[in-house]
């Protein structure tokens, strides 16, 4: 009996001490993310030839270069366009990723690749890590669990040297790396803040059945969430816009999402009362 009981105490204050580690390197990596963003430096390390401050007319041109040397091809077109890139790691495995760009006032702030493959998250961060000078970086490393899945675990790794965050990110079914200027990303981030402040404000004020709003959190929708959750197999929130309120009183709100299918940009639109009344895809 001693020896059970000593077993759990053992058990437990390992759990306590790595919960407790967690915690420490989650709230870490938030103060050096806040010290990113008030950065007055530069820095500018993206992959592929891609430069923060970028026009999209510069990235386009940069595009088009990659696309005729081989190194990234181009699918769809219009809006639905998407560019693949075959991301080599260190130890041979080669996947395709794609890649996606975000600009502010015409210029471009974060790079991100999709990677819709499991079991790779050390390699790609061991790859990451080797394709920087990493001692110049500053990085952290944390994970957050949810649900009761084995398969319900984030992990989040950081690398932030002045201006500049890479940040790799596992998620149920695979991966993806940003590449943020960080000042610009606060500027956008606070944006938001005041927007989704709005908007719950205004369906407050309607005193609407249903508060269709962004996650302070993650910036999800839960009403989107639920519809998908019942309607697609293993599905994974990725981005979201700002909820945006229409004029006939329904509300709209672009999520990108990955399922067991494939990666999904669609612009979803509900009734007052939260229910998803349409999913289209972006740029349709």
């Amino acid at each position: 009996m001693k020896k059970v009981l000593l077993l759990f105490v053992l058990i437990a204050t390992t759990l306590f001490f790595t919960c407790n580690r967690q915690e420490r390197n989650k709230d870490r990596a938030y103060e050096k993310r806040l010290v990113a963003g008030r950065s007055t430096s530069n820095i500018s390390e993206l992959p592929l030839g891609f430069n923060f401050g970028m026009t999209e007319e510069e990235v386009d041109a940069n595009i088009n270069k990659l696309i005729q040397d081989g190194v990234i091809r181009k699918t769809g077109s219009g809006r639905n366009r998407r560019y693949m890139h075959t991301y080599q790691l260190d130890n041979g495995i080669s996947f395709e990723s794609e890649l996606d760009f975000d600009y502010y006032n015409g210029e471009l702030y974060l790079l991100s690749l999709d990677i819709p493959k499991d079991n790779l998250t050390t390699a790609i961060d061991d790859h990451i890590t080797n394709s920087i000078d990493w001692w110049s970086y500053s990085r952290t490393s944390y994970y957050s669990t949810f649900g009761t899945s084995s398969k319900s675990k984030n992990i989040f790794t950081y690398w932030i040297k002045e201006n500049q965050i890479i940040r790799l990110r596992h998620v149920n079914a695979g991966d993806d790396i940003w590449y943020i200027n960080a000042p610009i990303d606060k500027i956008i981030s606070a944006d938001r803040d005041v927007e989704y402040a709005e908007i719950a404000k205004k369906g407050r004020e309607a005193n609407k059945g249903a508060v269709i709003k962004n996650s302070y959190l993650d910036a999800s929708v839960s009403q989107v969430e639920k519809y998908l959750k019942n309607n697609v197999n293993d599905y994974e929130g990725i981005e979201w816009s700002t909820v945006v309120e229409q004029d006939n009183g329904n509300f709209i709100v672009r999520h990108k999402y990955r399922d067991s299918y494939g990666v999904y940009n669609k612009v979803f639109t509900l009734s007052p009362d939260g229910s998803v009344v349409s999913a289209v895809n972006f740029g349709s």
